[in-house]
């Protein structure tokens, strides 16, 4: 059974659960500027079948949660600038605000302990929130993500252009649509299994549900202010596994090492061929390593 809700929050949460109400819990956090309906169908049914219970988020200004009104984020570039002389430009939030706002959906949900399953950006805000909620979780996966350690290679300059451009946005639903999936199309994998009408219908059922151009600004803007997230890193004692692919254009796979040498109980899984995305080729193989790894009765 399937159920919806938000949080009774200052900023609502919503979230989806589903999967057996007597499962284990499995908190999923999206990457920058998706919503809970983006992970794929597949993986989320399988987690299901497999006895868990997959909570999905949006996280805040995207979805059907709750905006940020009024707060323009800073510009991109400055914050880089500043982040490396050790200021900041004064973001609308933080990565810990994006973090304890996931925690207030196990809250709001009655949940003592859960996984945590983060990918990119969800990724980030699961460093922080594993750090600071330790023991509200159990085991950890993260894909394709970073420590945003200042010394990691940066990504190509389209990579950084298309994430940091804040040039005029397109006008109109089809023009949007169009302009996201040619975006797409650059950091997702090469003959990943996903064609263009599907990557399509993807993207407009995204729009049509609650994408938010200034939203996913401030989200962005909360990870540049935040900065290198070692100092967390380094305190979460959960079992983790680490999954990335060897051609991210976003995040580079020196990024996936990066992370595993700072996560003291941790696996790493790099994958051939792999872009920025969960690709239907590859999507068997990962799902059936996340939930042995889930499954797995290791302790802390």
């Amino acid at each position: 059974m399937t159920m919806t809700g938000k949080t009774d929050s200052a900023i609502p949460i919503a979230y989806e659960v589903g999967g057996p109400e007597d499962g284990k819990p499995v908190l999923m956090l999206t990457g920058l500027g998706m919503q809970l309906t983006q992970w794929p169908e597949p993986f989320v049914r399988d987690l299901q079948q497999a006895g868990f219970r997959t909570i999905r988020i949006d996280h805040r200004d995207v979805g059907l949660s709750g905006r940020v009104e009024g707060k323009k984020p800073p510009n991109p570039y400055l914050q880089l600038i500043l982040g490396l002389i050790g200021l900041k430009a004064g973001a609308p939030y933080t990565l810990e605000d994006m973090a304890d706002d996931a925690v207030s959906v196990l809250d709001h949900l009655g949940i003592e302990k859960a996984h945590l399953i983060g990918l990119s950006m969800g990724g980030i805000v699961s460093q922080v929130l594993a750090a600071r909620h330790t023991d509200r979780i159990d085991r950890i996966v993260f894909f394709m993500t970073s420590t945003n350690n200042r010394r990691l290679p940066m990504p190509e300059k389209k990579a950084m252009d298309i994430l940091l451009n804040r040039g005029k946005a397109p006008e109109g639903r089809e023009a949007t649509i169009d302009d996201i999936v040619a975006k797409w199309q650059f950091f997702m994998t090469v003959d990943g299994g996903m064609s263009e009408a599907d990557l399509r219908a993807f993207h407009a059922a995204a729009y049509d549900r609650g994408m938010d151009r200034e939203g996913w600004q401030r989200q962005l803007a909360a990870i540049l202010e935040t900065g290198d997230l070692r100092k967390y890193t380094r305190q979460i004692p959960c079992h983790s596994l680490i999954v990335h692919g060897y051609v991210d254009k976003l995040v580079p796979v020196t990024a996936g090492k990066d992370l595993h040498a700072n996560l003291e109980h941790s696996e790493l899984e790099l994958v051939n061929d792999m872009g920025h995305d969960l690709a239907p080729k590859f999507l068997p193989m990962l799902t059936s390593k996340v939930i042995e790894h889930l499954k797995n009765d290791r302790t802390h």
